[in-house]
Formats: C-alpha cells, structure tokens, sequence
C-alpha cells in the first residue's frame, strides 16, 4: 500500500489530529503529524514510499538514522552515536547573569534531562559511543569550560563497579 494513502486512512479512521490537538501532553508531537498528515495528503516526500518501507526504516542495513532523544524512544538500533555529552548541554545548565555563572539545574530539569540521556543510552543493541569533552563553545563565540556530562561520569562509575 503506499505510504501516503495508509497515513490519511489511519488519521480518518483513528481522528489522531483532533486528539493530539485537545492532549496537552502531547502537544510536542502535534506539529510533527500536523506535518506528516500534509506530507501524505499533497503527494510530498512520502510519495512512492510504501508502508512496508516505513515499517523498515531504520531497520536497514547500511542506513545511518539522524534522530533526537525525544523521538529515539521506543525504537532500537546496532549502534548509538550520543554527541554532545557536555556539562552544560547534557544536562542544561542554566546561565546567570548576575553571578556571571552557569547554576546548577533544577531538579526537575536534571530529572528530564536524566531520563532523555538514559532513552538514548539503551537504544543501543550491540554498543554505544558516548562523545564527550572537557568544553564547548557557546551560541555567543564563548569558551564554556564545565567538564563532561555528569551523566558519563556516571556511567562509567556503573561500568567499573560491574
């Protein structure tokens, strides 16, 4: 069947818009089938895939998938490249301009930020490769010197005790 045709069945038949639209949990991901939904009912990229191949993808061998934290949920793969594991990014740390210091986060940010790491971490089916370092360079040219993610540190903590 192809692609687009089974999205726009499934949105009629399911009314997955409506929905998403009165969730507020979900109101993240309403843009993304906003977009998907229009794709498939003008004839976009998703013509002359079929579903077969979106139930594929990322399966294939020889693909490289460039995907966030957030959307890798639920899926799996052979390996799990995690750039950017940086104090500063991974976790966020906030900036303040009064101290002209990076605060520690809040804890419900470090929780989310904690979650999202581990998501990304056990997509991985055979190895993952955690990319890290001491600093980065900021949105504004800045050298930002905070050490590797604490995330890291403690994954090697875990792996060294096992």
């Amino acid at each position: 069947m192809p692609l687009g045709d089974w999205i726009n069945q499934f949105e009629v038949s399911t009314n997955l818009l409506h929905a998403l639209k009165n969730a507020d949990i979900f109101a993240d991901d309403l843009e993304a089938v906003e977009a998907l939904v229009e794709d498939a009912a003008n004839g976009g990229r998703l013509a002359g895939h079929r579903l077969e191949d979106f139930a594929n993808y990322g399966r294939v061998k020889g693909n490289v998938v460039l995907t966030t934290m957030h959307s890798s949920k639920g899926r799996e793969f052979d390996v799990v490249v995690l750039p950017g594991l940086i104090e500063g990014l991974i976790p966020r740390r906030p900036w303040e301009r009064t101290t002209r210091q990076y605060q520690e986060p809040a804890r419900p940010v470090l929780g989310e930020d904690r979650r999202l790491f581990y998501v990304g971490f056990t997509r991985a089916r055979r190895m993952v490769f955690l990319i890290y370092s001491e600093s980065y360079i900021n949105q504004n040219g800045y050298l930002v010197n905070l050490g590797r993610s604490r995330f890291v540190t403690e994954i090697g903590a875990q792996l060294a005790d096992s």
